[in-house]
């Protein structure tokens, strides 16, 4: 049997330390290089996740305080009336016109619509005054515990008017008052009884 020189057995020694230390160097150090990019990276993520969740709460924080004020504007209004009392409400609403100094001229019914426990009566109203005038008379009506919103307005300059400074302005304002709709009454359920013989 032959012997090999030691000298080959070194050789290939030294060449698979060269290997394992090469394979260990490589994941030591550009794999490390490599995670420690990812872990920035996450970082970065995790930075802008925790701002998102930040301005999320700001804006969960503001919802409720909106819908405890809600709440708060609906104990004091109290329920939403079982039918709407548009004939009192339309006289409410020219009084006020009438305090802020404002001229209803016309009130015309436009109809009415039906919703999932809603329904809802429209009208338009037509009048004038100066644009002062109508702030206040719209301020008094925002202020006022009807179950109403207005739904349109247009405001011109008043019709027929040769002096392009005139304060006097036409209003038409779209209203909706609002009722509970009652429920539907189920149908009659049958007895199961036949005719009588």
């Amino acid at each position: 049997m032959r012997r090999r020189p030691l000298w080959i057995i070194d050789l290939i020694g030294g060449m698979l330390t060269l290997t394992v230390l090469g394979v260990g160097a490589y994941y030591g150090i550009v794999q490390t290089e490599a995670a420690a990019s990812d872990v920035a990276a996450l970082t970065g993520t995790t930075r802008r996740l925790r701002s998102e969740l930040a301005n999320l709460q700001i804006e969960l924080d503001q919802t409720l305080a909106t819908a405890a004020e809600s709440r708060a504007q609906l104990a004091q209004r109290g329920p939403l009336p079982r039918h709407s009392p548009v004939e009192r409400d339309l006289h409410t609403m020219t009084q006020f016109a009438r305090a802020n100094r404002v001229s209803i001229d016309e009130v015309r019914p436009l109809g009415t619509a039906e919703y999932p426990g809603v329904n809802e009566v429209r009208y338009v109203l037509k009048g004038s005054g100066t644009f002062e005038a109508l702030l206040g008379f719209f301020r008094t009506f925002e202020q006022s515990p009807f179950w109403a919103d207005v739904t349109h307005l247009r405001i011109d300059r008043r019709a027929g008017s040769i002096d392009a400074d005139t304060s006097e302005r036409d209003a038409e304002i779209s209203v909706s008052f609002f009722a509970s709709a009652d429920p539907p009454v189920p149908p009659a359920q049958p007895t199961g009884e036949g005719p009588a013989s």
